[in-house]
């Protein structure tokens, strides 16, 4: 139990009564374990928490390319 006087700030509801933000990957897993379970909502949240490291790479794939053979010995 927190202190009198000191409040936690992910227990205040915001105005107007939202939820607080969560991460995506808590998102997904609530998803996931719903009794309401939809693969394909599922599907859709994890493609596209997956897409900003997708584009990372892929922007700098030519460092990954040279840091890979770089590291192999050759």
């Amino acid at each position: 139990m927190p202190r009198e006087g000191r409040r936690r700030s992910h227990r205040v509801p915001r105005g107007g009564g939202e939820p607080d933000p969560v991460p995506v990957t808590v998102f997904i897993y609530a998803l996931a374990n719903s009794n309401l379970n939809t693969w394909a909502a599922t599907m859709g949240a994890s493609l596209i928490a997956s897409l900003p490291a997708l584009v990372l790479v892929l922007a700098a794939q030519r460092y990954v390319k040279e840091g890979v053979i770089t590291g192999s010995g050759r």
